[in-house]
């Protein structure tokens, strides 16, 4: 029996070869490939993504005083709820991940890897 070929799946599968990474993609899979590197840990994450905690603790910050200065105190510790429920939802999923990271970095493709972010660097014909 001879195998058949799906319509549109050639020329997707061809397509995957010469991908072009979106800034986001090629900055996910540098990052994937830092912590082939280096042992992955909860606090990497956080460290990464310190820009965004800064942001939310700021928000959170001026939204505490605000209803403070208000006489709301219930609002604010809603507020502070929210901002420390945020961390914490976080911290709960970057835990999943470091958990899984053995079995990632096993059945990862890292030649790919590598592959995508070297046609990633250079111009496209």
């Amino acid at each position: 029996m001879a195998s058949q070929v799906i319509p549109g799946v050639r020329s997707q599968v061809e397509g995957l070869k010469q991908m072009q990474l979106a800034a986001k993609q090629r900055q996910q899979l540098q990052k994937t490939r830092e912590f082939r590197q280096k042992p992955l840990t909860i606090l990497n994450y956080i460290r990464s993504g310190w820009h965004v905690y800064a942001f939310q603790i700021g928000v959170g910050a001026f939204a505490i005083g605000f209803y403070l200065w208000g006489g709301w105190p219930i609002a604010s510790g809603f507020f502070a709820g929210m901002v420390l429920a945020t961390f914490l939802r976080d911290v709960g999923w970057y835990r999943r991940i470091v958990g899984s990271w053995p079995l990632t970095r096993e059945i990862t493709d890292w030649e790919r890897v590598d592959e995508l972010l070297t046609q990633s660097n250079t111009p496209a014909p």
